[in-house]
């Protein structure tokens, strides 16, 4: 799916996505999954579920593109998703989602909001003074 992000993305995104999808493919066991959403043939979405033995699965990475956004297509991924993680015994998902996006598909499902994170970048140029 990397190779199928819009070209105006941000670099360091593209990159960042196939280290971890490489990451993730690498791994010697087999609790981490990948999932594609397609329509109409193309690739629209793709999503990573990872299954702990404690019985918690993680719900991650998911990217849908811009020109198949609201149409039902990361609802059905992660219903797919919980449908696996139910049938492999979990008991819990964890999902961190985006406030504008994600989150308020996920509050209409059932999931309930126990923490906030921030996410801070420095720029790489500068240099970290004392």
């Amino acid at each position: 799916f990397c190779a199928d992000l819009e070209p105006d993305h941000d670099p360091r995104t593209y990159t960042e996505r196939l280290a971890s999808a490489h990451r993730y493919l690498d791994a010697a066991t087999s609790e981490a999954q990948i999932y594609l959403g397609r329509l109409d043939g193309q690739v629209a979405a793709c999503v990573v579920s990872r299954i702990e033995p404690t019985g918690v699965v993680y719900l991650r990475n998911a990217e849908t593109r811009p020109e198949f956004q609201r149409r039902g297509i990361y609802r059905s991924l992660v219903a797919y998703r919980l449908a696996v993680a139910r049938a492999a015994g979990c008991t819990a998902a964890i999902v961190q989602a985006q406030t504008r996006s994600s989150a308020p598909i996920l509050l209409k499902r059932g999931f309930e909001r126990v923490c906030t994170l921030y996410g801070l970048t420095r720029p790489t140029t500068e240099v970290a003074s004392g």
